[in-house]
């Protein structure tokens, strides 16, 4: 068994998603909404790369007085177009 949590938006700027400890059982798929003809695109991080993906961003958008700990950060869409399709990142 393991865990799934999902991110959906239809701009392709920014998605938000709480720190977390990185799991071995934990998988997010970042979910771009395209055109209502188009079909969307998703992007499938494990728990330890959108770990690393938010602490990034985190050190690249310094912000005096905010904290790690804070919610409403994350990464950008174009920083894990790496992941786009990675389906076989997911446990048999």
């Amino acid at each position: 068994a393991f865990r799934v949590e999902v991110k959906t938006q239809r701009t392709v700027n920014f998605g938000r998603y709480k720190r977390r400890d990185a799991r071995e059982d934990l998988f997010y798929i970042f979910v771009y909404l395209n055109k209502i003809e188009q079909n969307p695109k998703l992007y499938i991080l494990t728990s330890k790369e959108a770990r690393s993906e938010w602490d990034e961003y985190y050190r690249k958008h310094p912000k005096e007085g905010r904290k790690p700990t804070d919610y409403g950060l994350g990464t950008s869409f174009r920083s894990i177009a790496k992941y786009e399709g990675k389906w076989e990142k997911f446990p048999e």
